[in-house]
């Protein structure tokens, strides 16, 4: 949640515990009814009053709709995976990560389009980085060589250049492409 969210939390936090303290404060008659009626008969005639009210409903729509949203992008953006190295540990973004697995796999022959996800957790001492590869691939070339071309090179740069050893990459082929002829232009 962003510093708006928590500010507007924050008033309306404020303003819900005033509304009680007021609920209490008519429970034990600190105003006469009659009093209080009038007040009341002339908040409910201004058209402020629904302006105000509408805001406020608006406001819990927003603050509900933050707390039900997920959040998955800012969290990972903020994510990083410590790598240890012989002088001290190193903190690799995920963006970063996430970057070389696409580079690598853009890389191998057949592959037209590559999409990463990558998410770190950790298990007992280590992190574990889990990589999702979604790939489009050419049409005329193997799918499982193709595979195992991207998981031999995004592996070799996963240990030589990031010094990442527990990770699993499990690579989704959603669509493949044909290789069309190109078509001439007509000169005249």
């Amino acid at each position: 949640m962003g510093f708006i969210n928590r500010f507007l939390l924050f008033v309306y936090a404020l303003a819900v515990a005033l509304v009680a303290l007021g609920v209490v404060a008519l429970c034990f008659n600190f105003l006469p009814e009659h009093v209080l009626i009038n007040e009341m008969r002339f908040v409910l005639s201004r058209w402020e009053t629904v302006a105000g009210a509408f805001v406020v409903f608006l406001l819990s729509v927003h603050l509900l709709g933050c707390c039900f949203s997920s959040s998955d992008k800012s969290k990972s953006e903020s994510e990083a995976i410590v790598v240890h190295g012989a002088n001290g540990d190193v903190r690799v973004a995920v963006s970063a990560v996430s970057d070389l697995v696409e580079k690598n796999a853009m890389s191998v022959h057949g592959v037209k389009e590559a999409k990463a996800k990558v998410k770190a957790h950790k298990e007992a001492d280590q992190s574990m980085v889990k990589v999702s590869l979604h790939v489009m691939t050419d049409a005329e070339r193997n799918v499982a060589t193709i595979s195992d071309d991207i998981r031999d090179k995004v592996g070799k740069h996963m240990v030589e250049v990031l010094g990442i050893q527990n990770y699993s990459l499990d690579i989704d082929v959603p669509r493949m492409e044909e290789n069309e002829p190109a078509k001439l232009k007509r000169v005249n």
